[in-house]
């Protein structure tokens, strides 16, 4: 929103796509064939660029909210979906490959599990079974990610923190930004999914975190109290001045300057 470097990125991104489209449409290839186009997290909102908001929505990339988890889903499919249709159906990043193999007409093998489901029927505008959605995030990100396992059934969702083993319960249909965590005075919801996202996390053999014996939570204490203010008080000068007319970027954004030797560092 105020970072012109990174709507450059995305600007670029939309030209790349736009090129793409098009040169399918000069050979006469597009009547046949699919275009996906997705995400692999939301948008930047903390850590490494801070370069966006995602706002209703709380949190962003690496982040166990729905600002992380909910990403662009954008499928063409000509003879299976008419152009323009939107759908409202909760879809996962593990529905592509069913949903790819079935629209180029390959046979699901056999000896191999499937965690999706081909999402065919709903670009032709019928519906699927309604089903949970399962995360697993055993670590720390360098977008402020918690070690966390989710679960979201139908509207509702439920954060459990492996740190300290805490549990999050939202309501996304009345509260999409995550605000009131209902996990005390929805007790016996709460504890149902986490029986749910517990019997789930042993059916596949989740990875855990394990404790660090070097951890130290007082500069945890210090690092937060830095990001709450001297970070976060660089991070606005900063951007402010990309606002201002005459700024002018240096030649490595993101360490991404050409090399003299032609590479690229990132």
């Amino acid at each position: 929103q105020d970072c012109p470097i990174y709507a450059g990125m995305i600007e670029s991104m939309d030209e790349a796509v736009g090129i793409v489209l098009n040169k399918l449409d000069e050979l006469a290839l597009a009547d046949k064939t699919v275009v996906c186009f997705t995400s692999d997290n939301g948008g930047v909102s903390s850590g490494d660029a801070a370069a966006t908001c995602n706002l209703p929505l709380r949190g962003g990339k690496g982040r166990q909210w729905e600002g992380g988890t909910r990403v662009p889903f954008y499928i063409r499919a000509p003879g299976h979906a008419t152009t323009g249709t939107v759908s409202s159906v909760p879809v996962h990043g593990i529905d592509w490959y069913p949903t790819i193999l079935e629209l180029a007409g390959v046979a699901m093998p056999e000896k191999q599990a499937i965690d999706g489901v081909s999402l065919v029927p709903v670009l032709r505008g019928d519906s699927i079974p309604d089903r949970p959605f399962f995360w697993n995030y055993p670590h720390y990100g360098n977008q402020g990610g918690e070690p966390s396992s989710v679960i979201v059934e139908r509207n509702w969702k439920l954060i459990h923190y492996h740190e300290d083993g805490r549990d999050e319960l939202y309501n996304l249909a009345a509260d999409p930004g995550e605000r009131e965590d209902l996990a005390r005075t929805e007790p016996a919801r709460a504890g149902i999914m986490r029986r749910q996202l517990d019997s789930w996390l042993k059916a596949t053999g989740a990875k855990f975190p394990t404790k660090d014996p070097a951890f130290d939570p007082a500069r945890r204490a210090a690092r937060w109290q830095k990001l709450q203010t001297t970070d976060q008080a660089a991070l606005e000068k900063t951007h402010a001045a990309y606002l201002d007319p005459a700024f002018t970027p240096n030649n490595d954004w993101w360490g991404s300057a050409p090399r003299e030797d032609g590479a690229r560092s990132d």
